[in-house]
């Protein structure tokens, strides 16, 4: 069985986009928020990142997990070795 990106990503409290670029770093071959992932990821991403469950948690909450993520992602991009020509 497989999970829909945009159902994960409400999930976990993320940002579509931000999901998918996390996915994509990670060896994902994801092109929309429509895009799935098998069960077992899906379920690795939920303990790594905490399920949002009926709202419980804040939305200044929600708002620092957001940034730290891009904050994450962000120095993942700056890693990559850019070719040189």
């Amino acid at each position: 069985m497989s999970v829909r990106i945009y159902q994960l990503s409400k999930e976990i409290g993320m940002d579509n986009a931000d999901l998918i670029t996390l996915l994509r770093d990670r060896g994902y071959e994801v092109k929309s928020a429509s895009s799935t992932i098998d069960n077992i990821s899906a379920e690795s991403l939920r303990e790594e990142f905490g399920t949002v469950e009926g709202g419980a948690e804040s939305s200044d909450l929600l708002q620092l997990r957001t940034i730290q993520l891009r904050i994450r992602l962000k120095r993942m991009s700056l890693r990559r070795v850019q070719p040189r020509y």
